[in-house]
Parts: C-alpha cells; structure tokens; sequence
C-alpha cells in the first residue's frame, strides 16, 4: 500500500484526474488501489506478440513502442505517450495480441482485467464502458478515414495507369511505314463485307447466304471445301450446298464464310496460323456468351472475334519486312493498328471501335470506352478471360481489376467467372461443339478432360 499510495500522490494530480476525467476522487483511489500498476524500464517488453490475456491497459506516464515482427525484420507501427488506452471490448475474451509494446523511457502502465473491474463500483464500470465505446467509434472512424484514402489512392492509381496504356498510342496514320503494310494486306472478299454490313442491319437471311453462295462459283468451291475439310472433320462428306445450309444453319454458315474469309487475308506461316485459331477461339467464344447472355447478336459478336486480333497480323508483317525494326515494332499496339485496317475496308464504325478499345477493360473502367460499343467490347473481354482460362490460366493470372464494372454490363453480377463458364458458357458450347472447328473442339475436350483429371 505504501507504493501504491506514493504513486498515487505523484499520478493523481497530474494526469489521473486527465486520464480519468469524470471519476470523483473516492472511485480514483478504489482504481488505484484495486488495478494492477506496471513499472517498466526503457527497452523492457511490456506486451509480447501472439501472447493471450485479458487486460485493459492505460498509458499513465512514460512512452512506449507498439512493433511488429515480419520476417526476422522489427516495424514500429505506433506510439503510446500519457493517457493512452490499449483495448476494447475485446478484453473480456482472450485474444492473441497482434503485435509487441515495448517501453521506450520509464514507464508506468496500469493494468484492468476483467475480474478488477467487475470488482469496481456500476458507476466506475459504466465510465470504463463508456470510454471503451468511445475508442471503437474512434478506432472505426480512422478505419473509414484510412479506407476513404485508400480509395483515394486507387482512384489516382487507375488514373494513372489509364494514362499510360490509354496515352501509349499513336496515331498511325501519319506513319508511312505502317500505311504500305495497311494498303498491302488483302482484303476482306467484297461477299464477306457485305454480309457483315447487311447482318449488322437485319438485312440478311439464311435462304439469301444461300443465294450468296450459290451465285459465287468461287465462293461455293471455298464453303464446300472448308465444311469437308480437316479444319472440320465432319464424320461423313457433305454433298452440297443446300445439305450445308440444312445442316449447319444460318449462324454457323455465315461464321463458317466469314472464317474463311480472314483466313484468306493471312499469310500461311505458323505464327499467322496460331493467330487464326486464336481468333476462331474467341469468335465461337464470343458468339455462345452472346447467346446465353442475351446481349448484342450473336453472329455479329462472332464477327469482331475473328476480326479483333488483325491489328497483331499487320505487326507480324511489320516484323518480316522490318526485322532491323523489331524493337520498336514490338511497342506498337495491335488493337489501335487492326482498327485502322478495319476503318480502311469501310467496315462499319461499331466493328473498328470495338477492336480498337478491345483491351480497355484490363486496365480501364468502361467510361472511358465509346458507350456504342460497351457491350461488345465486354463480351470480347470476357471471351478472352473465358479463352485463357480453358487453355489453363488461373483467375489470379487473369487481368480482372475492373471485371465487376464489366459484369455488371453484361447483368450477370450473380455469378463468378468460373460459375459462369461451368453453368452457362460451356454447356452451350458443348452442345454445338460437333459444327465447331476442330482446334475449337480441342480446346474443349482437352478442357473437359483436365478438369475431370483433376
């Protein structure tokens, strides 16, 4: 007692009535005497990380060091001066403490558990639960502060790294360069532009595809060939046109001509082989989320994906024509360069702008894309997430900062990327995979065979 009433002298008037404001003196003395008071030397450990108790500490003269210790390295997070608390309503429990406090100069700590205070007259107990409510609105508040900063900081990080790509494109056409490469690239046949053209207006049928082909020797020798090709593998020879027509339907015959035609404007080297099938990938991809989603049309989705990867074949000539270049070749930007194509071919403006902003949802919210192609720039988006992944890409692999934004377009918020691929997008796809490709029908079974695999 002696000690304790010494302490108490020194304490009592200088910062105990602070401390305490709002104990009278005889609940004071009840504290002091009942409470448990630490004495610490400077550098002494007062609180240990990962240790359990349950105590209230007050800060009553002194300062000390709140650390953390991650990997063999010590972090001062905080500092405790006179009057500072340590805990909350948590105390009652034991809780592993999330890092050590450390006294920096002489100090003296006092110390609550839970026995002490039930022991303390209601009205001391009311003080002590009123201060403790008042740190966890005050410890909440920061938390709201410090998350308002944070997101202050993410809104200046995705600022700036909008800037960086978005700003990282020329406008090629000043190049000349680039302009002989565009003007040297075949063209899409003159049949395949106006279908594109008719489709986006709903001026075309299956019965007039149909006349299409028949009327075009050359075009009907292509159809007829490539539906019994190995690039299909049909079980059994289709005879004719109309057979084909019966057979496949409208969507996969228009798919079918449009295919082919892009593979026509493509050199035959491996590099441009492996960038068509990427692209049947996509387009097929693109045509069955379209479907399931009830989102644009499906054919014309099917469009823009065997059509969004030409800016990358007009790289690849860059490349072959240019090969002391390739350096500076390589920073180019495929989507901008396949837009320019695209615009020189008189497409229409929703093909060449979808390609052109196809990548601004890897580091972009959809504000900052044409609001005419918000749709289909997100289906593209999501085809290649959905690509990637049947090919063996984990979600954390993927470039999904800005996903929900894009989700939400398409109205499938409900679902994650991988609850939509195995609940929407791949039944679809799977029971139209025998008119599909086979580099397409490889990517799915080889996909349906490793997930069973493991």
């Amino acid at each position: 007692m002696g000690e304790l009433a010494v302490t108490m002298q020194k304490d009592l008037h200088k910062s105990a009535q602070i401390i305490f404001k709002g104990l009278n003196p005889k609940a004071l003395t009840e504290l002091y005497q009942m409470a448990t008071i630490r004495k610490l030397a400077p550098a002494e450990v007062f609180i240990k990380e990962g240790e359990t108790d349950q105590a209230l500490y007050i800060v009553l003269r002194g300062e000390l060091k709140v650390v953390r210790y991650r990997e063999s390295r010590r972090e001062e997070i905080a500092t405790l001066k006179t009057g500072d608390w340590v805990g909350d309503f948590t105390f009652m429990r034991k809780i592993p403490r999330s890092a050590s406090v450390i006294a920096k100069i002489h100090s003296d700590v006092m110390l609550i558990d839970h026995p002490t205070l039930d022991q303390l007259s209601d009205r001391t107990q009311l003080f002590f639960f009123k201060r403790l409510n008042a740190l966890d609105v005050q410890r909440i508040n920061n938390l709201v502060n410090q998350q308002k900063a944070q997101r202050s900081i993410r809104r200046q990080l995705m600022q700036e790294l909008y800037r960086s790509r978005a700003h990282k494109t020329e406008d090629y056409t000043e190049s000349e360069i680039v302009s002989n490469i565009i003007q040297k690239v075949p063209r899409l046949p003159a049949y395949a532009q106006s279908m594109a053209t008719k489709l986006l207006e709903n001026k075309i049928s299956t019965s007039e595809v149909a006349e299409i082909i028949k009327n075009d020797p050359s075009l009907a020798g292509t159809v007829m060939k490539t539906i019994n090709s190995p690039f299909y593998g049909f079980k059994q020879k289709i005879p004719d046109i109309n057979h084909a027509v019966v057979l496949l339907g409208f969507n996969e015959i228009y798919k079918m001509i449009m295919a082919e035609s892009v593979r026509q404007t493509l050199p035959i080297t491996d590099e441009f082989q492996t960038l068509y099938f990427h692209s049947v990938a996509i387009s097929n991809i693109a045509f069955a989320v379209s479907e399931v989603l009830k989102v644009s049309k499906p054919a014309w989705m099917a469009t823009i994906g065997l059509l969004h990867d030409l800016g990358k074949s007009v790289i690849l000539l860059l490349r072959q024509q240019n090969p002391k270049l390739k350096m500076l070749i390589d920073f180019l930007d495929g989507a901008k360069l396949g837009a320019l194509l695209l615009r020189e071919w008189n497409l229409p403006s929703s093909v060449w702008q979808s390609v052109e902003f196809q990548s601004y949802p890897e580091f972009s919210m959809h504000a900052n894309i044409p609001e005419g192609v918000h749709e289909s720039v997100s289906l593209i988006y999501l085809s290649h997430l959905i690509c990637d992944t049947l090919q063996g890409a984990t979600e954390d692999q993927l470039p999904m900062a800005f996903f929900s934004s894009y989700k939400h377009l398409l109205n499938w918020e409900d679902l994650a990327l991988s609850e939509f691929m195995v609940q929407k997008a791949l039944p679809e796809m799977f029971r139209k995979i025998d008119v599909y490709p086979q580099s397409m029908k490889r990517l799915l079974l080889d996909y349906q065979k490793n997930s069973m695999l493991n």
